[in-house]
């Protein structure tokens, strides 16, 4: 057994702390290996590995140490990931099952873990093993906790309607 907060990863990855910006940078991944759409979300993670959703083929294309890999199933039109230290990948899966899915490590099973009426753009999970999912449409976050199979979702910010105000969002479309 392992303490569920093993399972929790920031999206930092590691750069040296003399790295400079250089502005003639290299290309890495282009229309033919991330699809024809512009993927909404990226995930790097501690050892530099990049995760990218490719919708054209229903995949999560994986760069590690210079390899490229990929991961299919269930995952039409992923719009936003994330992957945990233990290496579990969540997405949204609004367009193929309707909510947020898990797919487990070394496995191209997707486990849904949450029922969604709407596409999550961004999502996030704490150190409290506490998934938060930007609903666009919705002027609204949600989340839920991972550590019960409760499918209970909690507005966490927002009220339902756009604005400016202290209390209010509009198309919120990014979580950190």
């Amino acid at each position: 057994c392992y303490s569920s907060l093993l399972a929790i990863s920031y999206n930092q990855p590691k750069l040296c702390p003399n790295a400079l910006w250089n502005s003639d940078g290299v290309t890495f991944a282009n229309i033919t290996t991330i699809g024809s759409y512009p993927p909404y979300d990226i995930f790097i993670n501690t050892n530099n590995t990049i995760y990218v959703p490719n919708q054209d083929n229903s995949q999560i294309m994986i760069w590690s140490q210079g390899n490229l890999t990929s991961i299919s199933g269930n995952l039409l039109n992923v719009s936003s990931l994330f992957v945990t230290t233990m290496g579990d990948i969540y997405v949204d899966t609004f367009h193929s099952i309707g909510g947020i899915g898990k797919i487990i490590f070394n496995s191209s099973l997707s486990i849904e873990r949450t029922q969604l009426c709407q596409q999550c753009w961004d999502i996030f999970i704490d150190i409290n093993n506490t998934l938060y999912c930007s609903l666009s449409e919705r002027h609204q976050i949600v989340a839920k906790s991972l550590n019960n199979d409760a499918n209970l979702l909690q507005i966490v910010g927002g009220t339902g309607s756009a604005g400016s105000t202290s209390i209010m969002l509009n198309l919120p479309r990014g979580i950190f």
